[in-house]
């Protein structure tokens, strides 16, 4: 699996899959009409992010959460209507905070031993459960 990594800059963040940029972030450098190939551009990204985040469920679980599901941060729509409210920072910056935690969170488990070992009982156990047959 390609590689994601977030990296940080004075006027922005870029997101990084297989040493290409997928996503550019500029806060603060607002655009008035943005082109409707690079808001697909930036959607897919977010999907990707979604994606690397754990967001389960395949194609469905990325439209429940575009439809289906609404966010104080967003005033309480659904990712969709933010988005074509022309709010497209609004959702990248709700997905780019949940990254972020993440990633921290990625961070503090490696160096928690305790919580390393409970995750290897875990997955032996799993690998010792019998195969259902149909």
């Amino acid at each position: 699996m390609p590689s994601l990594s977030v990296r940080g800059g004075v006027c922005g963040r870029a997101i990084w899959a297989s040493g290409v940029i997928v996503a550019r972030y500029d806060f603060g450098m607002a655009v008035s009409d943005p082109d409707p190939q690079e808001l697909n551009r930036r959607a897919a990204a977010v999907n990707e992010i979604l994606s690397r985040i754990g967001l389960s469920g395949g194609r469905a679980g990325m439209s429940e959460w575009w439809n289906f599901v609404s966010y104080d941060e967003l005033g309480g729509r659904t990712p969709t209507q933010a988005w074509l409210a022309g709010e497209h920072e609004a959702v990248e910056k709700l997905v780019m905070s949940w990254f972020d935690r993440s990633e921290q969170a990625a961070r503090r488990a490696q160096d928690d031993q305790a919580f390393l070992r409970m995750l290897d009982e875990r997955r032996r156990a799993l690998t010792h459960v019998p195969r259902r047959t149909a």
